[in-house]
């Protein structure tokens, strides 16, 4: 699971954490890498998105995220940083990124992350 603790829209390349800016220069994944990625209820009013990752999708992440557990991991959809939650294990086949979400945005995030 990844806890996102950001609003999202932040710019291309650098975001901001709770301990500072994160820059990225590294793409882990792309559309072609994600199965499915669905709105899922959060309770309340807020809402998360639901990842499957493809085998080889799933093989990527977790090779790219096991050393990197405890820190952000930024999530772009159309060159905009949607969320950079903070990785709580090594991201497997399926995960979930929780947010404050709004139904519509979640749902704008599972389609860019799918490219529908």
């Amino acid at each position: 699971m990844l806890r996102n603790s950001l609003q999202p829209r932040w710019s291309k390349r650098q975001c901001p954490t709770p301990t500072g800016t994160f820059t990225f220069n590294n793409r882990l994944s792309s559309n072609e890498d994600v199965r499915n990625a669905r709105v899922v209820p959060a309770g309340g009013a807020a809402f998360n998105v639901a990842i499957s990752f493809t085998p080889q999708g799933a093989e990527k992440m977790a090779n790219a995220t096991q050393a990197h557990v405890g820190r952000p991991l930024a999530i772009l959809v159309n060159g905009t940083v949607v969320a950079a939650p903070t990785l709580q294990g090594p991201i497997a086949p399926d995960v979930i990124i929780t947010g404050d979400w709004t139904p519509q945005q979640a749902d704008e995030i599972a389609a860019g992350l799918t490219g529908r």
